[in-house]
């Protein structure tokens, strides 16, 4: 069986980072991206199996970037966000996030969900 891969796009280095290394350990293959744009350039030439997203990051946010993914492709979107208002929860799902992880998170919890 391939890996699967992972699209990751969080622009906290230390976090990005901790997460690619765990999820690495655990067997996917993750693209890692540091803004919005970036992850955005990557969805468009290659294919994933899930999408990590975090919300408030430079260049383009995860709700435009989610939007535009939807426009394209139905790959299990999650985000992974500090921003707790259940507005914003239930804006990404209404933009057809699959999940919403509130940082901080559980690592365990995250590869389950992955």
């Amino acid at each position: 069986m391939s890996q699967k891969k992972i699209l990751l796009a969080e622009d906290n280095n230390n976090l990005r980072e901790l997460i690619q290394d765990y999820l690495s350990e655990s067997g996917f293959l993750v693209d890692a991206r540091a803004d919005g744009l970036s992850a955005w350039e990557a969805i468009q030439t290659k294919e994933y199996h899930l999408v990590l997203l975090d919300i408030m990051m430079p260049e383009m946010d995860g709700f435009e970037l989610c939007r535009r993914i939807r426009e394209r492709e139905n790959v299990p979107i999650l985000f992974l966000t500090a921003r707790v208002q259940e507005a914003d929860q239930l804006y990404g799902y209404q933009l057809g996030a699959d999940d919403y992880i509130v940082k901080p998170f559980s690592l365990p919890i995250l590869l389950a969900k992955c």
